[in-house]
């Protein structure tokens, strides 16, 4: 829902296994985000935005099968540490 993208001071976000299809491009919003879990979904693409996170550490987008590769814009998230995509 997007009142989720107002919670400014959010540092982990788990949605496990809720069909989600498409992240929004509001995720941006969530600079204090260092923990991203989209871990059993049906993602599509991943949003550029996720370059906007200035701590994401871990992104988890495992389990998502109809993302059949990862974006080449992810080398530019400078703070990401790890990215679980089995």
């Amino acid at each position: 829902p997007p009142v989720v993208f107002e919670l400014k001071s959010l540092k982990k976000l788990f949605l496990l296994r809720n069909e989600i299809t498409f992240i929004s491009g509001s995720i941006e919003k969530l600079s204090n985000l260092e923990k991203l879990d989209f871990w059993a979904n049906k993602l599509l693409a991943l949003p550029f935005e996720l370059t906007k996170l200035p701590k994401l550490k871990f992104l988890n987008i495992s389990k998502n099968f109809e993302l059949t590769s990862l974006p080449i814009f992810l080398e530019h998230c400078n703070s990401l540490k790890k990215i679980e995509a089995t």
